[in-house]
């Protein structure tokens, strides 16, 4: 873990953070496997990893892949739901500061704060 903790510090030219960034390239094709075959429908969090290591093209990927007129209905993921912290409610959603590739309005929402008081309740 400290080797890891190591290499996230390091400058992006540092060899030892591009070695980290190789690591994350493995990862995220096992992370992709995984969500297409979870379910019909993903919710997911927690993606802040994506954008720190400049892998936001896994969400854009999904994105394409659910909005294709050609999509088989016959394949494992026909829905994705990424959910992203947000305090902000003009802007579109973002992941430490990197736009999430969304399209049109249609592709993203704000859940309001009263929404959220009363489904906690």
């Amino acid at each position: 873990w400290d080797v890891l903790l190591d290499a996230d510090a390091q400058p992006r030219t540092d060899a030892r953070f591009r070695a980290l960034e190789r690591l994350v390239g493995r990862a995220v094709e096992v992370l992709d496997e995984r969500v297409r075959n979870a379910g019909r429908l993903v919710v997911a969090r927690d993606a802040g990893l994506l954008a720190r290591y400049g892998r936001l093209d896994l969400v854009e990927r999904w994105r394409d892949d659910l909005t294709r007129a050609t999509s088989s209905r016959d394949e494992p993921l026909a829905g994705l739901l990424l959910l992203v912290p947000s305090t902000d409610r003009e802007e579109r959603p973002a992941l430490d500061g990197t736009p999430i590739p969304v399209v049109t309005a249609g592709q993203w929402t704000r859940v309001p704060t009263s929404w959220l008081d009363r489904s906690a309740a």
